[in-house]
């Protein structure tokens, strides 16, 4: 499975550091016979992170929920591949040059 197949909405909390930024967001899930409830979070950003956040809402025109739905699933992907056993690599396809990706 790939990973824009693995962005659904999804939720959670994050908290980093001493300083603080607050971000509202919400989130649902679809079945096929009813919708449920969105889950209400309030998170807490560094202010570097709120600085990315707010770059990635720029850059792409989604919304802080959107944004915050799409990071908690790609990770909840990437972890799950990781425990799995598997490699995550990105590939400069021009250079070809390749990292290995490592959650901490």
């Amino acid at each position: 499975m790939g990973v824009g197949s693995k962005f659904r909405h999804a939720g959670s909390r994050c908290l980093r550091g001493g300083e603080e930024a607050h971000l509202s967001t919400s989130t649902s899930r679809r079945t096929t016979r009813a919708q449920t409830q969105a889950e209400r979070i309030t998170v807490a950003l560094i202010p570097k992170v709120s600085v990315e956040l707010q770059r990635l809402q720029e850059r792409t025109s989604l919304s802080k929920t959107d944004l915050t739905n799409r990071a908690i699933t790609l990770y909840e992907f990437i972890d799950g591949q990781l425990r799995g056993g598997h490699d995550v690599i990105v590939r400069d396809p021009q250079t070809k040059e390749t990292q290995l990706v490592r959650l901490l």
